[in-house]
């Protein structure tokens, strides 16, 4: 896992020259916190669509054992 504590090197040029090292780390961290969010509601999404297929699959099984389906 990488150390979300130091930005790689061509992270700390790319924004080091133009920021002070406060500003870049700040930068920095407000990425990688942005992409964790998107990480998250991508997780979020994928778990209810299987719930909702679970879900689906069981009412169909119990439709079937009642000879509705």
């Amino acid at each position: 896992m990488m150390n979300v504590a130091t930005p790689p090197r061509a992270e700390i040029l790319e924004c080091g020259r133009a920021m002070p090292d406060w500003d870049c780390d700040e930068a920095y961290f407000m990425r990688v916190q942005a992409q964790s969010a998107v990480v998250r509601m991508m997780i979020e999404i994928w778990l209810r669509e299987v719930q909702i297929r679970v879900r689906t699959e069981r009412r169909i099984q119990k439709l079937r054992q009642t000879g509705r389906y």
